[in-house]
C-alpha cells in the first residue's frame, strides 16, 4: 500500500516538474516574448541592469529586439500564366529554372495555333465565309480602339493624379508644424520670464518630432515617384496599345476596301496565329511547371514566372510590437537553409492587422495569433542566395 502512494507521489512530483519546465523554456525561447531582451547569451537573466534603469532608459534603448517570422518572396511577385480557355496545351518548351526574355520566349503551345494556321490555307476557297469573318474582324477591331483610347484615358487621369502635389500636402504640414513649434520653444526657453516653464528635453524632443516628419516627408516624396512612374510606364503600355489596336483596324480596313481583299485573309488568318502565342510577359525565370502536354487551359495557370532581380522579405510582426518598427530600419534575415545571414530594410508597413499564417519553429514559443506584415528590401549582394529558395520561411532579427 505505501509503494502504491510512493508511486503517486512521484508521478505528481514529475508531472509538476515537466509543467514547471515547459513554462521556463517557453520564457527562454520565445522569440516574441517581451523578457527576451533581459537574458544574457549564455540563457541566464541578465542582472548586470537593475530594473529601475528601465525609466532612464536612452530612445536608442526604448525599444527591444523584435523577432519574426516572414517568407523571402520576389518583389514583384509570382506571375501566373494562364493559357487560352478551354484550350489543349500541345507543348511546353521551357523548363523550371530557364531564363526567359519578355515577348520573345515562347512558354507553352496550343492545338488551336494549328487550326488558325489551316483556316488560313483554306482562307482562298472560302471566300465567302472570309468576307463575313472580315467584317466581324472589323468590329472587334473597332471595340478594342475605343476600349485602348478609354484606358489611355485612364492611365492620363492616373498619371494627373499622382503627380499632384496634393500627395505631400499632409507630410509638408506636419514638418512645417514642428519647425514653428520649435521655433517658439526656443524663443520661450531664451526668455528668463518663461525659461522655468519650458521642459529640460522639450526642446531636444521637439527636434526629434522635426527629424521624424522629414523622414516621413522623404518616404512620401519617394513613394509618389515611384507611383509617378508606373502611372508614366502604365500610361506608355495605353498609349502603344491604342496604337496597335488603330493599325490593326487600319490593316482591315485596307483589305476590305481593296477589291483583292479576299486573297489577303491568309495574312490576316497568320496575324491571329501570331497573336495566339504564349510569350513571356517579363524578363526573369521560369519558377515552377505546373501543367503537361494533353491539359486542358482552365482555371489553373500553366506555370509561374517571376523577374529574381529584386527580392524582398515579407514578416508577420506581432501586432503589440509593431510601434517598435520604423521605415529604414535595417534587420537580420536567417534560417538553416541559408548559406548566411542576409541583411535587409524596412521599406513598408501594413497598416492591416491580420491572423498569423507562419508557424514558430519553436514548438515551446508562445505564438501571437495578431500580427502586421512588414516588407523589407534584401541588399543586392544578396538577392541571389534568396532567389535560390522562394518562400522559404526564415526568422527576422529587428
Amino acid at each position: 500500500m505505501k509503494s502504491h502512494h510512493y508511486s503517486l507521489l512521484a508521478l505528481g512530483l514529475v508531472a509538476i516538474g515537466s509543467v514547471a519546465a515547459w513554462f521556463y523554456l517557453a520564457a527562454v525561447f520565445d522569440p516574441t516574448s517581451q523578457t527576451a531582451g533581459t537574458h544574457s547569451s549564455s540563457g541566464r537573466p541578465d542582472t548586470s541592469r537593475p530594473a529601475s534603469s528601465e525609466a532612464a532608459a536612452t530612445p536608442a534603448d526604448a525599444f527591444a529586439r523584435v523577432l519574426a517570422q516572414g517568407r523571402l518572396v520576389p518583389r514583384s511577385g509570382l506571375i501566373n500564366i494562364y493559357g487560352p480557355p478551354n484550350q489543349i496545351v500541345e507543348s511546353i518548351p521551357v523548363i523550371a529554372g530557364q531564363a526567359i526574355v519578355r515577348g520573345q520566349t515562347e512558354l507553352a503551345t496550343f492545338q488551336l495555333q494549328r487550326r488558325l494556321a489551316i483556316q488560313a490555307e483554306l482562307a482562298v476557297a472560302q471566300a465567302d465565309e472570309a468576307r463575313r469573318e472580315l467584317e466581324q474582324k472589323l468590329a472587334l477591331a473597332a471595340s478594342q480602339v475605343a476600349a485602348a483610347e478609354a484606358a489611355r484615358s485612364l492611365a492620363e487621369l492616373q498619371v494627373e493624379q499622382t503627380e499632384s502635389s496634393e500627395l505631400l500636402q499632409i507630410p509638408v504640414e506636419q514638418l512645417a508644424a514642428a519647425q514653428t513649434k520649435l521655433t517658439r520653444l526656443e524663443a520661450l526657453a531664451r526668455d528668463p520670464a518663461t525659461e522655468p516653464y519650458i521642459a529640460a528635453n522639450a526642446l531636444e524632443q521637439q527636434r526629434l518630432a522635426i527629424t521624424e516628419a522629414e523622414i516621413q516627408l522623404r518616404h512620401a516624396q519617394k513613394k509618389q515617384a515611384a507611383t509617378v512612374q508606373a502611372a508614366r510606364l502604365e500610361l506608355e503600355s495605353a498609349q502603344r496599345a491604342v496604337e496597335q489596336a488603330r493599325e490593326a483596324l487600319a490593316a482591315l480596313q485596307k483589305v476590305q476596301d481593296n477589291p483583292r481583299a479576299i486573297d489577303l485573309s491568309v495574312a490576316v488568318a497568320q496575324a491571329a496565329v501570331q497573336e495566339a502565342r504564349l510569350l513571356a510577359p517579363l524578363d526573369g525565370v521560369v519558377v515552377r511547371i505546373l501543367a503537361r502536354p494533353g491539359d486542358v487551359a482552365l482555371t489553373m495557370p500553366l506555370m509561374q514566372v517571376a523577374d529574381l532581380r529584386l527580392m524582398d522579405c515579407v514578416a508577420e510582426v506581432p501586432d503589440r510590437m509593431i510601434r517598435q518598427i520604423r521605415i529604414g530600419q535595417t534587420a537580420i534575415v536567417r534560417s538553416p537553409s541559408l548559406t548566411r545571414d542576409l541583411s535587409a530594410e524596412v521599406v513598408e508597413i501594413s497598416r492591416v492587422v491580420g491572423n498569423s499564417s507562419l508557424p514558430d519553429p519553436n514548438p515551446l514559443a508562445i505564438v501571437d495569433r495578431r500580427t502586421v506584415e512588414v516588407r523589407l528590401e534584401l541588399s543586392p549582394a544578396d538577392v541571389a542566395i534568396a532567389a535560390d529558395l522562394i518562400h522559404l520561411q526564415v526568422s527576422i532579427e529587428f
